[in-house]
């Protein structure tokens, strides 16, 4: 494994951690139902937008890894 897809890969599985970090946090606030339903709303957007945005970094990282 070159030194490049190392960093691809140290770097795919960061931006995972972290996107699934903030909708483990999302997912718990909303259960708290402590907050507005004009916030848990948006809430439950950004966690469908961080859901894209795993989609789009397991995309990227396979055309990275499959080299197309």
């Amino acid at each position: 494994m070159n030194k490049e897809l190392l960093a691809h890969s140290l770097e795919f599985v960061g931006d995972i951690i972290i996107a699934i970090a903030v909708i483990r946090v999302h997912l718990g606030v909303l259960k708290e139902h402590k907050i507005d339903k004009e916030v848990l709303n948006s809430i439950r957007g950004e966690i469908v937008l961080a859901s894209v945005g795993i989609f789009f970094l397991v995309l990227a990282f396979a055309l990275r890894l499959f080299g197309f």
